[in-house]
């Protein structure tokens, strides 16, 4: 059973896609709905156990996440973790090396909208502690994620950024667990030409020792995964939240009102 109860959960970045709102606010801010697109992560961290998150930010937006952080009730304790400027994911989780205390960690993207019972119900029962889980989706337009590459007999091979001939249509979305030798790895990645380090070569290094699972999940009304770091996906995020709670009376992401 799951013992994975820290998280790093990324909120910084500049949100340049999602400009003019992001002058003045952070896009993980911003809703989906009625709450902040933030929420629908952490909920997912909250179902699977987690105890404690390290909430990556930009200092410029620091009291708007502790607003954020006082007005609602959480489960989780949530701790504030500045990165100065964005430089990649595994940048953003190199900063919580020295907090992060267990043999094995989640790491969240802050702009993942994931809806899947069953994806989560995998994470939850992961067992082995010196493996990295990642999770993949079928997508449409595969050239704007990371792509799953597979071999001839179906073993993973390689995740692809942003392929211009994608290997395959299943897009590695925003959602993985880690062992604690990430940061050791990191440590020996090299910045790529937009001068970041990339979760890609991360999860490569991965894939190439034979430590690397994908979890992947179908497409159907039940499973749903969306990046929300665009206008019109916000729409659309907020669009199929709506009809599910039309649909089935839950709230996906309540929250309490703290009042201290």
């Amino acid at each position: 059973m799951n013992n994975c109860t820290e998280a790093i959960l990324l909120g910084g970045g500049s949100g340049s896609r999602l400009k003019p709102f992001t002058l003045f606010t952070s896009k993980h801010l911003l809703p989906i709905d009625n709450v902040p697109m933030v929420l629908y992560p952490l909920k997912n961290l909250q179902l699977i156990g987690v105890k404690k998150v390290f909430l990556i930010i930009n200092e410029e937006h620091k009291n708007q996440w502790k607003k954020l952080i006082n007005f609602y009730m959480f489960e989780m304790e949530i701790i504030l973790v500045i990165q100065e400027k964005a430089l990649g994911i595994p940048d953003a989780i190199n900063h919580c090396k020295d907090y992060i205390s267990e043999e094995n960690f989640i790491v969240a993207l802050g702009d993942n909208l994931i809806i899947a019972t069953n994806f989560l119900n995998n994470f939850k029962n992961i067992e082995s502690k010196q493996r990295l889980t990642i999770c993949g989706f079928n997508v449409l337009n595969p050239k704007e994620f990371g792509v799953a590459k597979f071999d001839d007999k179906n073993n993973l091979t390689e995740v692809v950024e942003k392929p211009s001939k994608p290997p395959s249509k299943i897009a590695i979305a925003g959602f993985y667990r880690f062992p604690s030798n990430a940061f050791d790895y990191i440590n020996n990645l090299e910045y790529s030409n937009r001068g970041e380090l990339e979760i890609a070569d991360l999860i490569n290094i991965y894939i190439k020792k034979d430590l690397c699972d994908l979890v992947s999940v179908s497409s159907s009304p039940s499973d749903y995964w969306i990046d929300t770091g665009t206008q019109d996906a916000m729409v659309k995020a907020t669009n199929f939240v709506r009809d599910l709670k039309r649909n089935t009376g839950f709230d996906i992401a309540q929250f309490k009102e703290n009042k201290n």
